[in-house]
């Protein structure tokens, strides 16, 4: 039987556009072939990402589409990121290299994690209510969806890796291209005790099996 894949682009607003584009596929186009469209594998990186996890959740709900478009014209800038006073100077020594590491503390569900440029625990916060994660995860493990998988960069190294969710719970490699990794994982919040890590841990769990990719990574 033919499989069929769904692959967005990243580009942060420009994802406004794929919503447009999705809302289509998902509410007019069944409508206009008379059946249910189906995707088995979904595919994405940055906005993409969080496309793909959104669309695998809510197929073949009625109206997925319109509910993106709805999450999209309801952002504002403070839905994405926070930015305080302190961001004034903070950001030209971040820039710099000058401010040092920080952390941030858990909230909820999202865990301790390390920052970037912006703070961008709204976003992280939009991603996981607006995603129904147990939805996705029963369509991917009753098979209804073959995978998701969703592709960044990992900036220690400059590779791409590709975090592949599947009912299998394990990917073979398929590039031949050295920069290129495939890593098995559980899409989805973490709901875990945030604590941090020792290497040797980090090391064998990625080593045996599936990460837990979080709502705020996606």
């Amino acid at each position: 039987m033919a499989r069929f894949a769904l692959i967005m682009s990243g580009g942060g607003a420009r994802g406004a556009y794929e919503a447009g584009v999705l809302s289509y596929v998902l509410d007019d186009l069944p409508r206009r072939l008379e059946r249910p469209v189906r995707f088995q594998i979904l595919t994405g990186t940055s906005v993409g990402a969080i496309h793909a996890c959104y669309v695998a959740a809510t197929l073949g709900r009625p109206h997925a589409g319109r509910g993106l478009i709805d999450i999209w014209r309801s952002l504002e800038v403070r839905g994405v990121y926070q930015v305080g006073v302190g961001d004034v100077v903070g950001i030209p020594l971040r820039l710099l290299g000058l401010a040092g590491q920080r952390t941030m503390p858990a909230e909820g569900a999202i865990p301790e994690r390390l920052t970037g440029l912006l703070d961008t625990l709204p976003l992280e916060r939009l991603v996981r209510e607006s995603i129904p994660w147990d939805d996705l995860r029963r369509h991917v493990d009753a098979g209804e969806v073959d995978a998701v998988a969703l592709a960044a960069t990992e900036i220690s190294s400059g590779k791409s890796v590709v975090w592949v969710d599947n009912r299998e719970g394990a990917v073979r490699r398929w590039a031949r291209d050295p920069f290129v990794i495939a890593r098995p994982a559980r899409l989805g919040p973490d709901t875990r005790s945030p604590r941090r890590p020792s290497r040797s841990s980090s090391r064998r769990r990625a080593s045996t099996g599936p990460t837990t990719a979080t709502a705020g990574c996606a």
